[in-house]
Formats: structure tokens, sequence, C-alpha cells
């Protein structure tokens, strides 16, 4: 196999980028010192999924829904309940 010539030269090892904490955060170059002092106390803040209102839901469509549910499901006991009352009394004529 023959080598050709490498127009920019010899290759080279490719050059590391600074370690970078933040995303948001240029990197630090190389001549600057960083000096962070540790905070005595961090508040913890524990977040749940209560904690937040949720805007999307109305109350009174919620009430509404309840409501239509609960008078479909009486009229659902109520077709079940004559049900087999209609079916004996086919059978005893």
């Amino acid at each position: 196999m023959s080598q050709r010539p490498l127009i920019k030269g010899p290759l080279r090892a490719p050059l590391s980028e600074p370690y970078n904490d933040s995303y948001t955060q240029a990197p630090s170059s190389k001549n600057e010192v960083k000096v962070s002092v540790k905070r005595a106390h961090v508040m913890v803040v524990e977040v749940t999924h209560e904690a937040f209102a949720q805007p999307f839901l109305n109350p009174s469509i919620i009430q509404e829904r309840i409501k239509d549910d609960r008078q479909w499901r009486i009229a659902q006991e109520k077709e079940k309940a004559k049900e087999p009352d209609a079916a004996s009394s086919s059978q005893a004529h």
C-alpha cells in the first residue's frame, strides 16, 4: 500500500477541551484560579407532584363529571334490577 503525502502535515492528537462543569458558563482559562467556599447549610426542598397546582383542571367540570357518572351508575343499577323481574314474570306466564 502506498502512502501519499498529507497536505496539512503529519497527523496530530486532537486538542482536548477544558473540562466544563456547566452548560451555561464558558470554561475557565488555564491561568484562571477558581476559589469555592462550601456552604455550612444548604436548604433542601422536597418537590412532589401534589405540591403544584393543576391549572387545567376546572373544579366545576370535575364536579359535573362526578355527578354525571353517579347518575349513569344509578341508571345502570335500576336497569339491572328490572331485568330479573322481567325474566321471572315471562317465565311465570
